[in-house]
């Protein structure tokens, strides 16, 4: 009866070492599964960390462009504004200088009547000269 009761006991020791062993199989397999799980994640976050550097570079090369054009706008703008100044400038000046021309055009044709008007006074003396000393050779 020993020798069954300890055969017995050796039989479920046996199935019960199976089933360890098959507990233990069952672990290590879920153990890889999840160590190939766990760097498959890695991986994708890696690549994601990757993506988002490449996103975050691209948006700043694209904020680096958009603040050149900003920038170039600006100093055109800048540059409009100066050469706005500078016509408005050179305006100023041409009105100042015909303002001058037109002055100096009303002087001289004040002159110019002022000389018109001795000319024919100058004219209108010769000709009372003139008169007096023909009559005198006609009666002389």
């Amino acid at each position: 009866m020993e020798k069954a009761i300890s055969s017995g006991l050796r039989n479920k020791l046996a199935h019960v070492e199976t089933e360890l062993n098959l507990s233990k199989q069952s672990v290590i397999t879920h153990a890889d599964n999840l160590h190939k799980a766990q760097a498959s994640h890695a991986k994708k976050l890696q690549d994601v960390h990757e993506d988002m550097n490449n996103v975050t570079r691209e948006v700043d090369e694209r904020k680096k462009k958009l603040e050149d054009r900003e920038n170039e706008v600006a100093t055109r703008e800048k540059d409009v504004e100066n050469k706005e100044e500078e016509l408005q400038v050179k305006a100023e000046e041409l009105q100042s200088h015909e303002a001058k021309l037109k002055e100096e055009g009303r002087r001289l044709q004040n002159v110019t009547h002022r000389l018109q008007r001795e000319r024919e006074q100058l004219v209108a003396d010769k000709k009372k000269r003139e008169k007096p000393s023909r009559e005198k050779q006609q009666g002389g």
